[in-house]
């Protein structure tokens, strides 16, 4: 699959961002291959799902949205590419199975977007989170909007959005980004994710997929009301870019 690759170790499917050369970008084809892996967790009646990169140097879990994607959007393409993302990101929201995030190295923008849908999150030191589309004129479209004051309290996630600052692991730790920080990097931090969800597999292991789904819906509580912003917000990116941007 094109930057992802799939693993199955001790009851856990691995979902791993492998072109760290590249930044691990989300694109499109990297998109649709991860919903494709979750029809296979599904229909696998995986209970547990661990998203991680692959061990490299520098560090990079992911790079969010790929910038020439963005750059590319018509005002016609706009909402259909924000609300790809979000659907995508509800669907680990509402999945049948507990999905967990390995963090080692930069998570930006989209990526951030897709670790805040997950159930929960651990960090390396080498972690760094951030949105720094404000730096660009760009409101993050994948959910963050919804899911950051959620996770860390509004006047936090506010700060995070209008600054882009970047936020290491110890903080996100402390504001409640990420459930636990590691002190482990490379290739001893995967063996570590790979240990604490192994020990959620067994857990689970008796627990039926949909209890896990209700579950997880029953917490979520109301649907993203901040989709339709976001989708506005990219529209109207588009619309400032001129009409040059338009392909018809």
């Amino acid at each position: 699959m094109p930057g992802l690759a799939i693993e199955e170790h001790g009851g856990v499917r691995h979902l791993i961002f492998d072109r760290p050369e590249r930044r691990n970008p989300l694109t499109r084809e990297l998109r649709s291959a991860l919903d494709t892996g979750l029809d296979e967790a599904v229909a696998a009646d995986c209970r547990v799902l661990l998203l991680r990169s692959v061990p490299s140097e520098p560090p990079v879990f992911a790079a969010g949205a790929d910038l020439a994607d963005i750059e590319d959007l018509s005002p016609g393409d706009a909402p259909a590419f924000a609300e790809a993302g979000q659907r995508l990101f509800r669907r680990l929201e509402d999945l049948p199975a507990l999905v967990l995030a390995a963090v080692d190295g930069p998570c930006f923008g989209g990526a951030l977007d897709l670790v805040l849908s997950c159930d929960l999150r651990i960090a390396s030191p080498r972690a760094r989170f951030a949105h720094p589309g404000a730096r660009l004129g760009l409101v993050t479209g994948w959910g963050g909007t919804r899911r950051l004051p959620l996770r860390v309290g509004a006047p936090p996630a506010r700060a995070a959005f209008a600054s882009g600052r970047t936020l290491d692991a110890a903080t996100a730790e402390a504001l409640g980004l990420v459930e636990r920080s590691l002190p482990e990097v490379g290739r001893d931090f995967v063996e570590a994710a790979s240990f604490w969800a192994e020990a959620w597999a067994t857990r689970l292991a008796n627990v039926p997929p949909e209890r896990i789904g209700t579950l997880k819906r029953v917490l979520a509580g109301a649907a993203p009301g901040a989709a339709a912003l976001e989708s506005a917000a990219l529209l109207r990116f588009a619309h400032e870019r001129g009409p040059e941007a338009s392909r018809g």
